[in-house]
């Protein structure tokens, strides 16, 4: 076939990328999908082609021991660190620098918890192992429902060969035949703790029915994400597409030196079987840096701008009078604020005036009505008896005045 770009290729199409490990370190991958296969999915995947590998790459541990019966924890497993370690280092680095970062749906923590995160709150991976659902067996009420299927297993029955899978690796023994392979899914089963989902021989969850073990060594078998722009060559090869840098490499500027374009043309392209050695100027890789040349002269003014579009209507802003507190003469008057700026809340606190001078004394005023009477009052106390007596001039009235306290002259 000519060449075309990895998207436009049927699901189930095989293609060919360079991994160290693999038979002549070229492994097959089967298309397995195209674009994000449900809301599950980040947007990590919009664009892209999952790629999983036809067989299995190596014989593994999902958990390191003696993490048995306890630990089903994927995000911090051994499996999921190899893949995004070892595996990824092990991919060609022009295939290797395109893989897309994703963020795949999955059940956090360990446990028997079948609670699933997904989107923006997936698990961020660039390679990673399928789940039950994603291979076409449907949650068992001890599975928690970590993604949807992908095109390739559509329509799968619970025995379909396209779940099994032969071993590519040579040092487990069992080269070319079908073999057990881990999916990333815990389940809540009988075994304390939960436990892992293995497609066996016959492209059943293992045990039949659907349990599952968590230890022992399986095989791993990788999927990741390529942006629908790679190409494909006539034998299957994958390389980069022309002058687009993958996620994880520099872009390129005007200013870069004719070294830094060759290098880069040379890293990404060399699968193509592109020479870019030398460009028009000479030989690059042996020429000397030439001087620095002078500053060129300030550029014109640009055109101003259009004004932006008016912005919506503000929120009216409201005041609120609150509280108002009286204080002691001669103190500051305060106002607070206990709103905010647009809804004002404000409490009053306003000192007393002083007290004023006395005024000038008020005219007399006129006299009062005569008041009413009062009631007689008790009768007094019986005086002395008197005895008359008579005097027959003034001299002898004095004399008997004197002799008789009480008694007075009276003139006659």
């Amino acid at each position: 076939m000519s060449t075309v770009t990895i998207g436009t290729l049927p699901v189930g199409a095989i293609v060919r990328i360079p991994v160290v490990g693999g038979a002549n370190d070229t492994c097959n991958f089967i298309v397995a999908h195209h674009g994000r296969p449900s809301e599950l999915y980040d947007s990590g995947f919009i664009g892209g082609t999952v790629l999983l590998m036809e067989k299995l790459f190596d014989a593994r541990d999902w958990n390191a021991p003696p993490a048995q019966f306890q630990d089903n924890d994927y995000e911090n497993s051994t499996v999921n660190a190899y893949l995004n370690g070892a595996y990824l280092n092990a991919v060609s680095a022009d295939i290797r620098n395109h893989i897309v970062r994703v963020k795949i749906p999955f059940r956090p923590g360990a446990g028997k918890d079948i609670n699933v995160r997904g989107g923006s709150a997936g698990l961020s991976a660039k390679v990673f192992l399928l789940s039950c659902c994603e291979v076409n067996i449907p949650p068992d009420g001890e599975t928690p429902a970590d993604g949807s299927v992908l095109s390739y297993f559509a329509g799968a029955s619970e025995a379909d060969y396209k779940r099994a899978a032969g071993a590519e690796y040579v040092d487990y023994g069992r080269t070319g035949i079908w073999d057990y392979w881990w999916l990333r899914t815990p389940t809540s089963g009988s075994i304390p703790g939960g436990a892992w989902a293995v497609v066996n021989t016959y492209g059943l969850a293992w045990p039949m029915g659907g349990k599952a073990v968590n230890w022992g060594t399986y095989g791993v078998r990788p999927a990741f994400v390529l942006p629908d722009a790679m190409l494909v060559n006539n034998s299957g090869l994958v390389t980069p597409p022309p002058f687009v840098p993958g996620p994880d490499m520099d872009v390129l500027t005007l200013g870069s030196t004719p070294r830094e374009l060759i290098k880069a043309a040379n890293d990404n392209f060399s699968r193509l079987g592109e020479s870019l050695a030398a460009v028009e100027t000479g030989d690059a890789s042996s020429g000397t840096q030439g001087q620095k040349g002078d500053k060129g002269e300030k550029g014109d003014t640009g055109t101003p701008g259009k004004d932006g579009k008016d912005g919506a209507p503000g929120t009216a802003a409201t005041v609120t009078v609150g509280t108002t507190t009286t204080l002691p003469a001669g103190s500051a008057a305060t106002v607070t604020n206990t709103g905010t700026e647009s809804a004002a809340f404000l409490n009053f606190s306003i000192p007393a005036g002083k007290d004023g001078k006395d005024g000038a004394p008020g005219a007399d005023g006129k006299p009062g009505t005569d008041g009413k009477n009062g009631q007689d009052g008790a009768p007094g106390a019986t005086g002395t008896s008197v005895t008359p007596m008579k005097a027959t001039s003034e001299a002898e009235a004095l004399s008997l005045s004197a002799a008789n306290p009480g008694i007075y002259w009276v003139s006659v």
